[in-house]
């Protein structure tokens, strides 16, 4: 008797449960005219008012070293970008004899090292040209100092007509 009763119950309870369930699959496939399109739409466009600042704060690199245990006592290391040398540099002709022109004085060039890509076959030299760190590959200029080849313990460089072996730096800490 109790589970006649339970059934009475728990039927139309299910029966209205399936009829929600099979109302919404209908609905979501029934293709009447109440649905907009997208595109009769006019969609408000956004107006942006605020301001996009630059930002202006600065790095702090005075932290200690945790390999060192010590403040860093050189300063960062900034590796300024290098633009390639143009294809045809302009030619200067001046008045003067080669006998009376002065050589000019070399910069104060340090090799720090080479960095050898092996897929592409190409070698970076990391060279301090006038207390300034550059990466260089042959044949790029700065400040007049051609790198002409690159080793992994020397450089060879020129500087106008003279051309100098300069091995690498060893950094001692």
């Amino acid at each position: 008797m109790k589970n006649k009763k339970l059934v009475f119950l728990l039927l139309p309870l299910a029966c209205a449960v399936w009829g929600v369930v099979m109302y919404r699959i209908m609905q979501a496939f029934d293709n009447s005219s109440d649905q907009v399109d997208v595109e009769q739409q006019e969609i408000p466009k956004a107006i942006v008012t605020e301001k996009v600042l630059p930002d202006t704060f600065s790095l702090m690199l005075g932290y200690k070293d945790p390999f060192l245990n010590g403040v860093r006592k050189d300063p960062p290391v900034i590796f300024q970008p290098i633009s390639l040398p143009p294809k045809s540099a302009p030619v200067v002709k001046s008045n003067t004899s080669p006998e009376s022109a002065v050589a000019p004085e070399w910069p104060q060039v340090e090799y720090m090292g080479l960095i050898e890509n092996k897929v592409q076959r190409t070698k970076v030299a990391m060279v301090s040209i006038g207390g300034v760190h550059h990466l260089l590959q042959e044949g790029q200029v700065v400040k007049r100092v051609r790198v002409l080849e690159v080793m992994k313990d020397s450089m060879k460089v020129s500087f106008g007509k003279e051309v100098k072996c300069i091995s690498l730096h060893k950094n001692t800490q």
